[in-house]
């Protein structure tokens, strides 16, 4: 299968094309061969539309949110409702997708090696707890949760990857300036870093309000770890903000029969990841 996807998406296109069943397409040999685009700019779906072959559209999460904001993306929205087989990864961006006439499956798909990622899951009344942030999204990601949280829970440790605290040159280490000493900022790291150091943490977050399945969650689903989400997947433990996220962690420090492979069962919501890890990278829409 080809995979067309623009500089934007490079990262998790490579990884695509590294460890699936993917081949980068060329829109001159490739033009008749079935494909899977990632549109986000007008000149995606450019290519998108000449395309003569069988087409498959993956949507992420923003991309979802551009087609319906941007006004300069309008234009192609009738173009590619029919003659496209549309696949998004959760129940959230169907329904978005279904307000603009678009019919999608849902399939959550991890766009790297799923095998490299083992349950290494190891409890701890004290956990570490993880999430991973962008330069200018701070809110978004969920910084200012990881601050109170930090606050509220002196005993625990809280660690942000992917940027930097506010008053911290790029260039330092670890003196961070007016904030917990729990609460520690990793800035930009290499995956590889990054995957060596939360393979020993134990609760992952993503409050993010609007999302796919990120691929870091999806990691920490993998590896078993405790995952909170801000967004209401089935199966999964769902913070519907601040209070529910505290009263959560402050259950999980306290869970007395923790096992490696567990089913934790909080306010009548079950969390099985074994059950998830079977949901992903369902490729059946490509037979």
């Amino acid at each position: 299968m080809k995979l067309y996807y623009g500089q934007a998406m490079e990262f998790h296109g490579d990884s695509a094309v590294k460890h699936l069943d993917f081949e980068y397409y060329d829109p001159v040999k490739d033009i008749n061969e079935p494909c899977m685009f990632w549109c986000y700019f007008p000149e995606d779906y450019e290519f998108l539309l000449a395309h003569k072959g069988k087409k498959y559209m993956f949507w992420h999460n923003s991309d979802v949110g551009r087609m319906i904001h941007m006004k300069e993306l309008w234009p192609y929205l009738s173009r590619i409702r029919m003659g496209v087989t549309h696949i998004c990864h959760n129940a959230l961006l169907h329904e978005e997708l279904a307000m603009i006439g678009i019919y999608s499956l849902i399939r959550p798909t991890f766009w790297g090696d799923v095998s490299k990622y083992k349950p290494c899951y190891k409890y701890s009344d004290k956990p570490d707890v993880y999430i991973t942030s962008h330069v200018g999204r701070e809110t978004e990601y969920g910084e200012g949760y990881m601050f109170a949280l930090a606050m509220a829970f002196p005993d625990l440790k809280f660690h942000i990857y992917g940027s930097y605290n506010a008053e911290m040159d790029e260039e330092e280490s670890a003196m961070l300036i007016d904030t917990p000493d729990n609460l520690i900022y990793h800035g930009q790291v290499s995956e590889d870093v990054m995957d060596k150091e939360t393979a020993k943490m134990q609760i992952c977050l993503r409050p993010n309000r609007h999302d796919g399945v990120s691929q870091t969650a999806m990691k920490a689903i993998l590896r078993g770890q405790y995952l909170i989400t801000g967004i209401d997947y089935e199966g999964i433990p769902y913070a519907k903000d601040f209070r529910d996220l505290y009263n959560r962690i402050e259950w999980y420090c306290g869970y007395k029969t923790p096992t490696d492979n567990y089913q934790y069962t909080y306010d009548g919501d079950e969390y099985d990841p074994e059950y998830w890890r079977e949901q992903f990278n369902n490729f059946d829409y490509l037979k």
